[in-house]
């Protein structure tokens, strides 16, 4: 199994939540964590400056297009964020409770 952690951002908390939610409710991740941040980029020849909400999902690698594809229907962003880290290390239970929330069927 390969582990990952997919970081991607939203505009505002009450977005950033509901996505998590939805991300967790369809077990494309064990965990979602929320981060407000602040972020200094170039969009459209403009430097700009935004509070937005970074998520960080804890998942796997065969769920990446599922969830990439999800966090793309949902997002309000013309080109959301979406970067993949792979996990090189972690402990044998947290690892094996990431593949246990996301492959435990639904009840």
């Amino acid at each position: 199994m390969e582990y990952i952690e997919l970081t991607t951002t939203c505009e505002n908390h009450t977005i950033a939540s509901k996505l998590a939610k939805i991300i967790i409710e369809h077990r494309y991740a064990a965990c979602v964590q929320l981060c407000p941040i602040e972020s200094y980029y170039i969009w459209e020849n403009e430097v700009c400056i935004s509070q937005e909400v970074k998520l960080s999902c804890k998942t796997m690698r065969n769920i990446q297009e599922s969830l990439q594809d999800l966090i793309c229907k949902h997002s309000s962003y013309d080109l959301p964020q979406i970067i993949v880290t792979p996990i090189i290390d972690g402990t044998n239970a947290y690892l094996e409770w990431i593949k246990q929330s996301i492959l435990e069927t639904k009840k």
